[in-house]
């Protein structure tokens, strides 16, 4: 058996390699990746590098947008929140509050100084109950204690099912809900949601 010399395999080796031509890759941006089913609306993972380098595609001028979701106005929605952050308040508790639109989307969200973090991720979780029931959250709790199989079949798994939020309605039309977390017992998050839903009576 013979062996070449180390030189000689080096050289054939090179030269293999410089035969080889150089492939460079392909950036292409992905495909649409569905969301989290555990995420809040309006939540997305952040593009990839591929999809922050790649050249932006061309505006097409001819693209309509779908229309809005139905809503609480900012201000309304402003005051509402601030209107259960001070019954909360008033009652000694520190708390998160959440006003959304009728996709669930957050339109405001405020949180007591001394509450713990994320209550007012909690509330918008609770605002999903109340919006695609369109009933405040003890009742849905209620029907599910009571062994409601058509309710639970509606449950998703990015809702929080304890009592503390209210839908809001405008000339008898859903735009949304308000919910409360963080005052021990979602009992008390309803009262102080309700007092901020008074806001839109």
């Amino acid at each position: 058996m013979r062996f070449l010399p180390l030189l000689a395999v080096i050289a054939i080796s090179t030269s293999a390699q410089s035969q080889t031509p150089l492939v460079t890759p392909t950036l292409t941006p992905p495909s649409w990746v569905p969301r989290d089913p555990l995420a809040l609306p309006g939540d997305n993972l952040p593009p990839p590098l591929a999809a922050v380098i790649a050249p932006p595609p061309p505006i097409n001028p001819n693209v309509t947008r779908p229309p809005p979701p139905a809503s609480p106005t900012l201000d309304l929605a402003l005051r509402a929140a601030q209107a259960a952050l001070a019954q909360c308040a008033a009652d000694g508790y520190n708390v998160g509050v959440a006003v959304s639109n009728s996709t669930g989307g957050m339109i405001v969200g405020l949180q007591s100084e001394n509450a713990f973090p994320g209550r007012v991720y909690n509330a918008a979780r609770k605002n999903l109950v109340a919006i695609e029931f369109g009933t405040p959250n003890s009742a849905v709790r209620d029907k599910l204690r009571a062994g409601d199989y058509a309710t639970l079949a509606r449950v998703r798994s990015n809702m929080t099912l304890l009592a503390g939020a209210i839908p809001l309605y405008s000339k008898g039309k859903l735009i949304g809900a308000i919910g409360v977390s963080g005052a021990p017992g979602g009992e008390r998050d309803e009262v102080c949601a309700a007092a901020g839903a008074a806001v839109f009576q």
